[in-house]
């Protein structure tokens, strides 16, 4: 049997990717912490297409928190086909508000996982759910924003050092409809702005990122690694 680990599966990005990769043949474990009827509602959805579904709530963001659940996965899995990292958390506050507790807290939750989950279970393909303002300016998101540069960076080193065995890439997301884009300040301008300036004609939807996601896991990108891949209808060509 085939599995996929998915941190931050209750997320409406993270249960897109699990239901895509079980439609490929891979049960999911699917990570989550505050969301138990999303993370429920995720299972149920990835058992629809025929595959087994493992819901499991655990912490990310204190230190050893992604080693030790990844470590009890391996436990339980015996190997760990795909890795997606779409867990996320943070403050959305501009740079002048942000306290080092803050910008620490985020790193923690956002980007360390990446690392610690992909070096402890060693999967084939580790794909990690980046957004545009990983390399763009967001109004106050500076502390994800930042979190997710992080991200990347570490995408491009752990491509090179855990090749051949793991392919690492990620997914650069432009901004979607509701989900957590919604708390950013002036998000109606924003995805109003972004919709008529996009060439694709619309916001990217958590659909569009589980299609990235499940080639990205499988053996037709087999030449892809330590790529990060926009995915926002073209808007950063106009942006």
């Amino acid at each position: 049997m085939s599995w996929a680990v998915v941190l931050g599966g209750s997320s409406r990005v993270g249960a897109a990717c699990a239901a895509r990769l079980a439609e490929d043949g891979h049960s999911v474990a699917i990570q989550y912490l505050r969301h138990e009827s999303e993370a429920e509602a995720a299972a149920s959805a990835v058992e629809s297409r025929g595959a087994k579904a493992m819901p499991v709530r655990h912490r990310l963001d204190r230190e050893g928190d992604a080693t030790a659940l990844c470590e009890g996965l391996l436990a339980k899995l015996g190997e760990v086909e795909v890795l997606v990292v779409a867990s996320a958390a943070g403050v959305m506050r501009p740079a002048a508000e942000l306290s080092e507790h803050h910008l620490n807290w985020t790193m923690r939750a956002t980007a360390i996982p990446l690392a610690a989950a992909t070096r402890t279970l060693s999967p084939r393909s580790a794909i990690a759910i980046s957004s545009t303002g990983a390399s763009r300016a967001v109004p106050a998101y500076t502390a994800i924003g930042m979190a997710k540069a992080a991200m990347e960076a570490a995408v491009r080193y752990l491509a090179v050092e855990l090749a051949p065995a793991t392919r690492v890439n990620a997914i650069e997301a432009g901004l979607m409809r509701a989900g957590g884009a919604a708390r950013l300040p002036d998000y109606d301008t924003l995805s109003r702005d972004a919709s008529a300036l996009t060439p694709a004609g619309r916001l990217v939807e958590p659909e569009d990122i589980a299609e990235l996601c499940a080639f990205l896991a499988g053996e037709r990108s087999a030449m892809l690694t330590g790529a990060v891949l926009p995915l926002d209808g073209g808007y950063r060509l106009l942006w």
